[in-house]
């Protein structure tokens, strides 16, 4: 979580709702007026110039994008708002009847997430799934150390037994095996085998030694 984001000890959101069905704002509003310890400013637009101008002058906190149009032209929003408003929490408001024809609900999920968003809410919109997506992007127990930022390793496929399991395994453990992944530049004595050669009952295949050096920055 950024360091301007609301936390526990402040409940205020700014809240930006961009969707083409104006019924969206009023679901969020009679979700979240149900959510007792949160409060919220909520502007609505039904354009992306509209959602791209509230954001620039608003600043919000938390934008909710309807996802009623080619994932595409979504995801392409959800980065330009990011960029716009870099301390915000993107989630997407989606309607699983009305996904994008031809798409299955994980293939869109999985592109909004590489476009920054964060979350997803089903429609219609329920107290309970909004206080929990909220509770995800912005709650931290109070007095907690910011945690130190790190890097992401993903194994995708739609397909079964082709191996994901085996290479998150065989990929992580020896990052783990690390003091420290950033002190891979230190040279050999301070972090794992890919810094020397392994023995050779534990050789990895070449696209495996290329993820941990980009990961491990070396």
């Amino acid at each position: 979580m950024s360091a301007g984001q609301p936390s526990d000890t402040d409940k205020s959101l700014r809240v930006l709702i961009v969707g083409g069905d104006r019924s969206l704002e009023e679901e969020f509003r009679n979700a979240l007026s149900r959510v007792p310890d949160r409060q919220g400013v909520i502007h609505f637009a039904e354009t992306y110039r509209e959602a791209v101008e509230i954001a620039t002058r608003r600043q919000p906190t938390f934008i909710l994008i309807e996802i009623d149009r080619d994932v595409g032209e979504v995801a392409a929003l959800s980065k330009d708002l990011q960029e716009l408003a870099p301390e915000s929490a993107i989630a997407g408001a989606f309607n699983p009847d009305r996904l994008e024809q031809g798409q299955s609900e994980s293939a869109t999920i999985i592109e909004l997430l590489r476009a920054q968003v964060r979350d997803f809410l089903r429609r219609p919109l329920s107290t309970t799934e909004l206080r929990a997506v909220l509770d995800r992007l912005f709650s931290r127990l109070p007095g907690a150390a910011p945690v130190a930022q790190g890097r992401v390793s993903a194994f995708l496929s739609n397909k079964g037994g082709v191996g994901k399991s085996t290479l998150s395994v065989r990929s992580g453990i020896p990052m783990t095996s690390c003091s420290s992944i950033r002190r891979c530049r230190s040279g050999p004595a301070r972090c794992c085998w890919i810094c020397s050669p392994p023995p050779a009952s534990s050789m990895r295949s070449a696209s495996e030694i290329a993820l941990i050096r980009r990961s491990c920055a070396i």
